[in-house]
């Protein structure tokens, strides 16, 4: 019945369907009251990664919120960015003319544990003067992946990072 039918199989194995079914049960009103705020929203997926932006496309792990959530994902019209493990690297004149509604920044350094002193922090790089000039900025709609980065990264797929990710998105979208 609910999106947890893909975790039937391996949960039937363990004799835990009813309860699989209802921990998505659970997340189904939690989507569709972010997929009230994003859907049909321009977004911009980004990963920052050692002092740049890469655009990501919507098999990257940022996909919940185009794919799921209905957001348009306007990074997936850059460049090879499909392609691109990391994201494709695009310019903030490249930002500026695809000019968000809300812009999703996963912090790769955050994740991997980074510690060069010569890489800056997401924001302090992606809050620039050219994109302070965009309404996404001015709004507050730039939502940084940080304190979760690692889950966002590596862990995309299971009941336990699901809610991670949709706690970190409704902190940002509905509180």
């Amino acid at each position: 019945a609910g999106k947890g039918n893909a975790l039937l199989p391996v949960a039937s194995i363990f004799g835990k369907e009813a309860e699989v079914e209802e921990m998505f049960t659970d997340f189904l009103p939690r989507i569709d009251a972010l997929n009230n705020v994003l859907k049909d929203k321009n977004v911009l997926l980004g990963m920052y990664n050692s002092n740049a932006l890469g655009l990501m496309g919507t098999g990257s792990q940022l996909n919940i919120i185009s794919k799921e959530l209905g957001a348009n994902n306007l990074s997936a019209s850059v460049g090879e960015v499909e392609k691109a493990t990391h994201g494709e690297e695009a310019s903030w004149e490249t930002v500026i003319k695809l000019n968000p509604e809300y812009m999703f920044i996963l912090d790769r350094s955050a994740a991997t544990g980074s510690t060069d002193e010569n890489i800056l922090g997401a924001r302090e790089v992606i809050e620039n003067d050219l994109i302070k000039e965009l309404d996404v900025y001015k709004d507050g709609k730039i939502v940084y992946f940080i304190e979760h980065a690692n889950v966002w990264y590596t862990s995309t797929g299971g009941v336990q990072a699901l809610n991670t990710m949709l706690t970190d998105l409704e902190d940002a979208l509905l509180n």
